[in-house]
This record gives structure tokens, sequence and C-alpha cells, in this order.
């Protein structure tokens, strides 16, 4: 098994990014934490992570090999490489990995999985935890 830690954030496609925002922000109460132009990072009380991402077509899963529309788990520094090789054991195919580095929102590596469904994993080392 992955022996995941917490939940990093979960993604929601939204049709208009702008409306969305008001709407997550001043009727629920979420801080932005950050916002580009084509998504926004928000805070709901101390610990909870929503990303909002603005798309044409707000409820289809990623099939293919994008990435955009995902939910991420983190898992420890020692962990990582481990569960990359438990699912490839298993003969799921990482379709996507990375390492960004700062400023990015969340640094450091991440792979990226499908379940069942073709609806996107992430995996993070969460190393650099506090840079969120």
């Amino acid at each position: 098994m992955i022996p995941t830690k917490e939940i990093v954030h979960f993604t929601i496609p939204v049709s208009n990014l702008e409306k969305s925002l008001e709407f997550y922000r001043d009727i629920l109460g979420m801080t932005v934490i950050r916002a580009y132009k084509h998504m926004a990072f928000l805070r709901s009380g101390e610990d909870e992570r929503i990303t909002i991402l603005g798309q044409t077509d707000a409820i289809h899963p990623d099939t293919g090999k994008e990435t955009h529309v995902h939910h991420a788990w983190a898992v420890d520094s020692a962990d990582y490489q481990k569960s990359m090789d438990f699912v490839r054991s298993k003969g799921i195919e990482i379709i996507f990995e990375e390492d960004r580095e700062s400023p990015a929102t969340i640094a450091g590596p991440r792979f990226y999985i499908h379940d069942p469904d073709k609806n996107v994993i992430e995996i993070i080392d969460w190393t650099n935890k506090g840079e969120f």
C-alpha cells in the first residue's frame, strides 16, 4: 500500500473562475492563498486546501495524460520512491512525474496516476510542506 499522510488539496472544476472565487471567498468564507489566470488556491479553516480550476467542461475527468484536474495526497519523503515502485508493481502507469522548484505553490517531487475511472491522483513528496 501507499502510506499516505494527509490530503494536500482537492481540485474543483468550475466554468467561471471569477464568479466561483466570489462564491468560495464571499459566501463560504474561504481565504484566497494564491490566484492565477486559470486557477486559485483556497483555504477553508486552518488546514483544508481547495483548488478551483476554470475549465470549459467542468465535469469531465482527464482521460489521457492530462493532470490539470486531480486530487492530491502527501507522503513522507522516505516513502515517495517506494510509492512509485509500488504502483508500478501493480501495473499502474505513472502518467506524469515532475519536481517543482520554488517559488511553485507546492514545491517538490510528485507523480500522477489514474484511478479506475480515469480520475487523476497526485502523490506528493511532502518535504516542502512549509512552503504552502
